[in-house]
């Protein structure tokens, strides 16, 4: 890709038609020419209804501030989106692909019916219909690498390409007192199941309410890309590894409380509080998204000390926490004939959001989530620093609520640790993870061995990648 310097509009954001033709002569080759209204329209696909009403209004501040570019939203889905998912799928196998690409979300951390689509990132990605960004990203004058943070983006790399962006995220992980893990930074199945048996009889793992599909969900969603190999074709789901991270999700209950079940749900959660005054809860599945939450996590579970952020076990010593998308993946389509043009739509994802520490205020968000735009980071972290959060107090199962100080730079520095360390992230593809969910049902339902259900879903995965080349 040519050296650019942004196809964005100045004043009024209009573009005089002499300057766009030669921009995306110089983008997109010289068989692609400027329509001759002067006006590039871009398809903006998308696979659920939310996902469709945010993008119809951003279509529209975009398209009132670019009066030579049009975005225009299709949808794909129907009453769960996957109809329209594989519809979508369907016609970009055809060469029919849209020029953005909405990659699809979750709306739950189980199977059910309202669970959101998502598209093979991976997939999309290594059969080359999709435009590497990390050139855009390097060549455009608001941004370049130091103007994000790369962790995130690197943990949704391709070999090597950036292939979606995102405005934010968060991370899953867990927390646990490092009086019991020690100063480790991951652990295996069996390092946690030591440490647990050195803790009381009486102690528990996880709070009362964790069952298997949120266990599953959190050991798998950001990882069950990690047993396919996509340049061969090969698995690895018969392997100890994963075997043992299956094993480890049959020991949770099958179902949590209901949530209709108040009394069940207040008697959970007042032993939680319960184990946790007492010094009796291993671990908190937590979502850790800026240095305020590393010292809301010590206050709670540090029992006198700090607390240290393992995840699910691993195998390899690799971190056991992952990246949670917590805005929308967008993607190009490498078909896209005006790319410069569906940049400057993308590019917005990564600009930032806010001015100063007041602004912050506007954004319910602005805590709860990492921005991925640089500027936007360092003003939370500041903002932390200073003692301005979103809220004076937080609290965890109704024990008396912790009152947020200023972060120390401590507590910054653990936080960037953790950021820093987490490679994984939750753009997995669908058919592989509920395959996976789909048998291992059976195995832990005691239909099926450890070792039939590993040799299964091997075979199921092997098929499905076989027919998608």
């Amino acid at each position: 890709m040519q050296n650019f310097k942004s196809f964005r509009s100045q004043g009024k954001h209009t573009l005089p038609l002499l300057l766009a033709f030669l921009l995306l002569l110089t983008a997109c080759g010289s068989g692609n020419n400027v329509p001759e209204d002067g006006i590039i329209r871009l398809t903006y696909a998308v696979l659920n209804e939310k996902a469709a009403n945010e993008a119809r209004m951003e279509a529209k501040r975009f398209n009132t501030a670019h009066q030579d570019i049009k975005v225009e939203v299709k949808e794909y889905f129907n009453e769960n989106g996957r109809q329209g998912r594989d519809r979508l799928l369907t016609e970009i196998m055809a060469g029919q692909m849209p020029d953005i690409i909405h990659l699809g979300d979750d709306l739950s951390y189980n199977n059910s019916e309202d669970t959101a689509s998502k598209l093979p990132y991976q997939s999309l990605a290594r059969k080359g219909y999709l435009e590497d960004l990390w050139p855009y990203i390097e060549n455009d004058p608001d941004l370049g690498r130091e103007g994000i943070l790369e962790a995130p983006l690197r943990a949704a790399e391709v070999d090597g390409g950036l292939y979606t962006v995102f405005n934010k995220v968060t991370i899953r992980t867990t927390s646990i007192a490092e009086s019991l893990a020690g100063s480790r930074e991951s652990w295996t199945l069996a390092e946690m199941l030591e440490i647990f048996h050195t803790m009381p009889e009486e102690a528990i793992m996880f709070p009362g309410a964790i069952d298997r599909d949120f266990i599953f969900y959190t050991t798998f969603s950001g990882s069950i890309e990690s047993y396919v190999d996509w340049n061969t074709g090969a698995c690895s789901f018969t392997s100890d590894k994963f075997k043992s991270a299956l094993e480890f999700v049959r020991s949770f209950p099958a179902k949590s409380i209901e949530a209709s079940d108040t009394a069940a749900l207040d008697a959970e959660r007042e032993e939680t509080a319960d184990k946790i005054r007492g010094g009796l809860l291993m671990q908190y599945p937590s979502s850790i998204s800026n240095p305020s939450h590393v010292q809301w996590m010590d206050a709670y579970l540090g029992y006198g000390g700090k607390v240290v952020f393992l995840g699910v076990p691993t195998e390899d010593g690799s971190s056991g926490s992952y990246y949670q998308l917590a805005g929308k993946p967008l993607a190009m389509s490498s078909a896209c004939q005006y790319k410069e043009a569906a940049w400057e739509f993308l590019r917005s994802t990564l600009l930032p959001r806010y001015t100063d520490f007041s602004s912050l205020e506007r954004y319910a968000d602005s805590f709860a989530c990492i921005p991925i735009n640089r500027s936007d980071y360092d003003l939370v972290v500041q903002a932390s620093l200073r003692g301005k959060h979103s809220a004076d107090f937080m609290q965890l199962y109704g024990l008396p609520a912790v009152r947020l100080r200023n972060a120390t730079r401590e507590e910054v520095d653990r936080f960037e640790a953790l950021l820093n360390r987490t490679e994984r992230i939750n753009l997995y593809d669908e058919n592989i993870y509920n395959i996976a969910y789909e048998v291992a049902e059976v195995y832990f339902a005691g239909d099926k061995t450890l070792d039939e259900a590993a040799q299964l879903i091997q075979d199921r995965v092997t098929l499905y990648l076989d027919e998608g080349r």
